[in-house]
């Protein structure tokens, strides 16, 4: 079996039994505390969202994060997002999705090690790096650190 196939078999076996989800984080967080269902990532919701973040987990939010190997689906989140995204690895149990222009991946990487190295239990660190997804070449790839464009985009992070 070469590379291309057992990607693509392990891509399938990920969509049919994981149900991957794509879920503002907002609605994520808030529904921990108040017993609320999570809200599904669409243009509607995003647009209505105070924090433009976006979490990839599945139906269990256990071992969720390979959901970002669905490119159409992060093509879609790109297209909803209206630009490209960083992928913040936050454990093995999800991803958070930033579009590019709100944060650089200085900034991400400097909380991202802080929490990796303070806040989880071993085992469940995902990976030190940043990443981002690129929408024309439909790949992820390490976040280059070059300064964000601000004509891309409107939305900020409230600091």
């Amino acid at each position: 079996m070469d590379t291309q196939t057992l990607y693509e078999t392990a891509l399938n076996n990920l969509k049919a039994k994981n149900s991957i989800q794509i879920l503002m984080l907002e609605s994520v967080l808030y529904g921990i505390f108040n017993d609320a269902e999570a809200i599904p990532l669409t243009e509607k919701t995003y647009r209505e969202a105070i924090f433009p973040l976006v979490i990839v987990t599945n139906e269990k939010r256990t071992y969720g994060a390979n959901g970002i190997l669905d490119t159409e689906r992060m093509q879609k989140v790109s297209e909803i997002m209206g630009e490209d995204f960083y992928i913040i690895p936050s454990s093995v149990h999800e991803c958070i999705l930033l579009p590019k222009s709100c944060l650089k991946p200085t900034e991400i990487q400097k909380d991202l090690l802080a929490i990796n190295a303070s806040e989880l239990l071993t085992g469940e660190k995902l990976s030190d790096k940043v990443y981002e997804y690129c929408s024309e070449l439909k790949k992820i790839r390490v976040a280059e650190n070059k300064e964000r464009k601000e004509e891309h985009g409107t939305r900020k992070l409230p600091r």
